[in-house]
């Protein structure tokens, strides 16, 4: 195995001993412990993404259950209305799925996030508004 591929199935391991303990979207480190959302904020699609890369990877019916679990919680955010990030949200979880596993709403999801994205363009000013994610907005955490 080339140093590639050992790098690889390394990351994989990791992400599957990783997604028995996480009950919740890992956003951040402080002092070298994770911290934790409930709704993903804006960081949620990156570790979906991974979960489903893995699935990718390995095929291992333990990854696709929690990729899937992780996607069906970031679908309520496809309509939110203040939120520039709905690209790293859906794309890496909700279009990764729908890929992989043909589940129609997820590809709706992603949709309706893409809408809501264009929505938040403001013509006048040539720009989307940043949203707002303040540490209230995704509530303590069980991880």
């Amino acid at each position: 195995m080339n140093w590639l591929d050992s790098a690889i199935q390394h990351c994989v391991t990791k992400t599957t001993l990783n997604s028995r303990k996480f009950k919740d979207f890992p956003h951040i480190t402080e002092g070298g412990k994770y911290q934790f959302t409930l709704d993903g904020v804006w960081t949620g699609g990156f570790w979906t993404g991974l979960l489903w890369l893995c699935y990718e990877e390995r095929g291992d019916p333990e990854l696709l259950t929690a990729a899937k679990g992780f996607t069906e919680r970031l679908l309520p955010r496809a309509n939110d209305s203040r939120n520039h990030d709905l690209g790293f949200m859906f794309y890496p979880s909700a279009i990764a799925g729908w890929r992989l596993t043909g589940e129609e709403s997820y590809h709706a999801a992603a949709l309706n996030a893409a809408e809501s994205l264009a929505r938040q363009f403001n013509e006048a000013g040539g720009l989307s508004r940043a949203g707002d994610f303040s540490a209230a907005r995704s509530g303590p955490a069980r991880s």
